[in-house]
């Protein structure tokens, strides 16, 4: 087996496997609910995971963006554009998730009148993504971080960060249910809270293991670095958006 080949697998085989974790999260949820003994809760989990399927999806550029230019910035052995591929996408991230969730009730309203949604779980449905949304930036900085990791070759460490979120998920969203009571406010406190738990965790593999530059901070606005970055993410951004329009028609 050629080197080369390894290498593919390297990256290949853990990303495979994070892919199959990453729908485990709503899959879970459906799971606890589905105890509940009401139909409604499992449709408004249900609608509620369809919104942020389209939504986080359009922000996927912020993963595939960022393995491309991670890959380059590495390949020239130029830490200091590796650690501005990071900074900016967690800068676009976190503007991103912001709006979201200024723009919260606007945008569930607009979700709820796209689905057929059953009588009495339209309730249920705002209620969990009204939560819900303060994981954006948690959510959204992950996808930064997965595509750093993998411009780098280190595709492990995601799917460990998938392992964190998922596990965390069931443990927590268990606790909340069976030992609180607390129903579908339970799943989704779960759900927030292995969000933000994934996040810490690639904070910390990216403080302890890779220690970026803040001095490169500075350059975060360079104009002809901020021309690259988004000539290549606003493409895959429309891509997304053209996508996410056929699949909502």
């Amino acid at each position: 087996m050629g080197s080369t080949f390894r290498d593919i697998l390297r990256i290949a085989v853990p990303s495979i496997i994070t892919n199959i974790t990453t729908p485990l999260l709503a899959l879970l949820d459906v799971v606890i609910v589905g105890h509940l003994g009401d139909a409604a809760f499992i449709a408004a989990i249900a609608v509620g995971g369809s919104m942020f399927n389209m939504i986080y999806w359009l922000f996927g550029f912020l993963r595939m963006g960022a393995s491309g230019l991670t890959a380059q910035a590495n390949g020239a052995s130029d830490p200091r554009q590796v650690a501005l591929v990071l900074w900016r996408g967690i800068l676009v991230g976190l503007t991103g998730a912001a709006l979201l969730i200024l723009l919260r009730k606007i945008i569930c309203a607009f979700g709820m009148t796209l689905m057929d949604i059953p009588a009495g779980a339209e309730i249920y449905a705002q209620k969990y993504f009204l939560i819900l949304v303060w994981g954006a930036p948690a959510v959204l900085a992950n996808y930064c971080f997965t595509g750093w990791f993998l411009g780098q070759m280190d595709a492990k460490t995601p799917m460990w960060i998938a392992f964190v979120i998922n596990v965390s998920n069931i443990l927590i969203s268990l606790l909340l249910v069976y030992g609180f009571r607390m129903k579908i406010e339970g799943v989704t406190f779960g759900t927030l809270s292995a969000q933000w738990l994934g996040a810490l965790a690639g904070v910390a593999v990216i403080a302890y293991r890779y220690r970026p530059s803040l001095k490169s901070l500075s350059g975060i606005f360079d104009a002809r670095g901020l021309k690259g970055y988004f000539t290549v993410n606003v493409n895959i951004f429309l891509r997304r958006l053209c996508l996410i329009g056929l699949t909502v028609w």
